[in-house]
């Protein structure tokens, strides 16, 4: 029980970082987009294509983030 909330916790934690950091202007039309080359691939029974796609979409997502934590002034509550 106590692991489950401990959990929780964190996906909630998690959801509010995201929340914060990949909502740059331009950060979702271009997931969005990514997402959707992906879809297509896997519609389309193309397993390379898909492979390819999902893990240059998780890279290009790392980048964007640390490209808004990098312009962002990171506020740390006392």
């Amino acid at each position: 029980r106590q692991r489950q909330m401990c959990i929780r916790d964190s996906v909630k934690e998690m959801h509010l970082f995201r929340r914060e950091y990949f909502n740059a202007p331009g950060n979702m039309r271009q997931s969005n987009a990514e997402h959707r080359t992906l879809y297509e691939a896997i519609a389309k029974g193309s397993r390379a294509k898909a492979k390819s796609t999902a893990e240059r979409h998780v890279l290009k997502g790392r980048e964007r983030l640390l490209s808004n934590i990098d312009n962002t002034t990171l506020l740390v509550k006392p």
